[in-house]
């Protein structure tokens, strides 16, 4: 009886180990950082247009999230449509934060974007990009690095610190790709972790370039405009829950064969 229950579930784990590693595989290729940007003919028109920017007359005001109370003072109304080319998902690290007993679950997303020129002239084709805590760098890649970065427009590049307590507008951004055309709306802000200690302040110009240079955003709309890898993303968000699906019950048999042979 025991050689038949070990066989069973040895058969068993040779399957999962199987969905195991064709699950990892789908992972790593339909990860967004290693997919291509979009072609030029699938990008809308939308996001060629200058953010707009205009002056707030809000008073500031409190929101809470995870339990914390934080207060926002508005300095522009905003809005940006453009092209994501970094992501930086800071509630990917919510457990991690909680454990740290960090303080700012506000900021839920951090995401380098691009617009106008930038993408009509396909300059980021050749450019990697990436972040650090408060920047988005650009860097240009291949032998014709020089001659694109003369034609790569700074002013059309922006860091943005994106603020919600919004479910909804947290579960959009948690999807956010490199490569998806958005939009975004909300206020310019700085905000503070209750009523003195200053978290961030907020960039109005696009123009600046050093410490501070970043958009802080308390949002009020967001969307995925077009998505530039829907399959891609489906198949990213199944494997990575069939990794963990794979890997208990993997764990679960390894247990029973274990007590099966001491038997």
């Amino acid at each position: 009886m025991n050689d038949k229950t070990l066989t069973r579930l040895e058969n068993k784990r040779d399957i999962l180990c199987a969905i195991l590693l064709l699950s990892l595989l789908g992972f790593i290729c339909s990860y967004g950082e290693l997919l291509p940007y979009p072609h030029r003919k699938d990008i809308v028109d939308q996001v060629l247009k200058e953010p707009v920017q205009t002056l707030a007359d809000d008073v500031p005001f409190y929101v809470k999230s995870e339990g914390r109370e934080y207060k926002i003072v508005p300095i522009y109304n905003y809005e940006l449509y453009g092209m994501v080319v970094s992501v930086n998902n800071k509630m990917a690290l919510k457990g991690l934060l909680k454990l740290f007993n960090s303080y700012d679950f506000l900021n839920v997303n951090d995401l380098c974007v691009i617009w106008g020129a930038n993408i009509n002239t396909a300059v980021y084709k050749y450019m990697k990009f990436s972040q650090g805590a408060y920047t988005c760098y650009a860097q240009f890649e291949g032998k014709k690095a020089w001659a694109w970065s003369r034609i790569f427009d700074k002013s059309k590049l922006s860091h943005n610190h994106l603020l919600s307590n919004d479910p909804g507008i947290i579960r959009i951004l948690s999807n956010v790709k490199k490569g998806d055309q958005i939009y975004l709306r909300g206020k310019l802000a700085d905000y503070y972790f209750g009523d003195e200690h200053l978290i961030r302040r907020t960039s109005t110009s696009r123009a600046d370039r050093s410490s501070g240079a970043c958009e802080t955003v308390f949002l009020t709309d967001f969307k995925i405009i077009k998505s530039a890898h829907p399959v891609a993303k489906i198949i990213n968000r199944t494997s990575f829950y069939l990794i963990i699906l794979c890997v208990c019950w993997i764990t679960r048999i390894w247990l029973n064969i274990g007590k099966t042979r001491i038997r």
